[in-house]
């Protein structure tokens, strides 16, 4: 690929297939056309795609093949949400789900505890069977309205056992990650979540954050190649990869001052080290 302005050095990540610094996008059942301008446009930087919820229920099964089969032509990943499963399990239904889901090629799922009374325990049985489906499991830990901040030694362990179920990836809600970023002890929480992703290893822990703050806190404490999603909107993009690769204003446009040095910019995001 010819890339515009290719004179000019930056300092891009690699393609595709990754194995972190990955996105996840949230698909609302948006109409194929509007799909098909997004991957055309931003298909390059998306990893990931969840189709939220239980709304994909409500459409032709015809349309549902049509937008999984789009993102598999631009190597990006659909995946249904947890909210799917549950309804599944609250109907005694989960074996069909992944026999459904095999059947159709739906290449993965969210296996979650959201809503329903599942134990760690039980989702990690699920957890197995779907992987023998061959179906690629994500898995989310943390309670949607919690009290206190998460217990690192508890979360590692419990995400540790859904990893060795067959989970590849470990979604952090995002409610977990809101307390650990609030002001009064932001720098303490990143470097909690920097270490949990140390302890399950870059690869497989993934950040549910998704306004541009808590990105911005995650991309600056932990790195470019922070896991991010899955609720990130399609609109976000166009800001998100920029920031990864620190040329956004948010981040401070870092390219400028790593070619011309300290002494040649006139201005620099606060807090930012100098080069």
């Amino acid at each position: 690929m010819k890339y515009a302005f290719d004179f000019l050095d930056v300092d891009l990540r690699p393609a595709k297939p990754r194995s972190a610094g990955l996105t996840i996008v949230r698909d609302r059942m948006r109409g194929l056309g509007e799909q098909r301008e997004f991957l055309e446009t931003y298909g390059a930087f998306v990893d990931f795609v969840k189709i939220s919820n239980f709304a994909p229920r409500i459409y032709p099964e015809a349309f549902l093949l049509k937008k999984i089969d789009m993102y598999q032509q631009f190597d990006v990943t659909p995946f249904f949400g947890g909210i799917l499963f549950e309804n599944a399990v609250a109907q005694g239904k989960a074996d069909q789900l992944a026999a459904y889901l095999a059947a159709i090629n739906a290449p993965a799922i969210e296996l979650s505890n959201n809503i329903i009374n599942l134990t760690a325990a039980d989702l990690a049985r699920h957890i197995s069977a779907y992987s023998q489906h061959g179906i690629l499991v994500f898995a989310e830990w943390g309670a949607k309205y919690p009290n206190e901040p998460l217990d690192p030694g508890v979360a590692t362990t419990e995400m540790a056992i859904w990893r060795d179920a067959g989970a590849r990836h470990i979604i952090l809600e995002r409610s977990e990650i809101d307390l650990l970023l609030s002001p009064e002890i932001v720098e303490q929480g990143v470097g909690v979540l920097a270490g949990l992703q140390r302890n399950l290893g870059p690869d497989t822990l993934i950040f549910e954050a998704e306004t541009q703050p808590q990105i911005l806190s995650l991309l600056q404490g932990i790195g470019r190649d922070v896991n991010l999603g899955p609720n990130i909107d399609f609109e976000l993009i166009k800001w998100l990869e920029p920031s990864r690769l620190g040329i956004s204003r948010e981040m401070g446009h870092r390219t400028i001052e790593n070619h011309a040095g300290a002494a040649g910019v006139r201005s620099r995001l606060p807090g930012s080290s100098e080069t």
